[in-house]
């Protein structure tokens, strides 16, 4: 949440349709995601994301790409 830009707190975010990710800064936080994590992890949580957020079409081909 806070490569993207998501304001939360200890992981909980108060209003999702106002803390959408930076769609700018999201490639570079799947690669530091990607860093650390199990690339299967890593698509998992972007899944989650892209359903949280279904507005942002960059989370849904982020999705998309990972998942093909």
């Amino acid at each position: 949440l806070d490569a993207p830009g998501v304001p939360h707190a200890d992981g909980m975010i108060e209003d999702l349709e106002a803390r959408a990710p930076d769609p700018a800064k999201l490639d570079a936080a799947l690669a530091e995601l990607d860093a650390k994590f199990p690339p299967a992890d890593v698509t998992l949580y972007v899944a989650m994301c892209a359903e949280l957020w279904p507005g942002s079409s960059e989370l849904r081909a982020a999705w998309e790409r990972r998942s093909a």
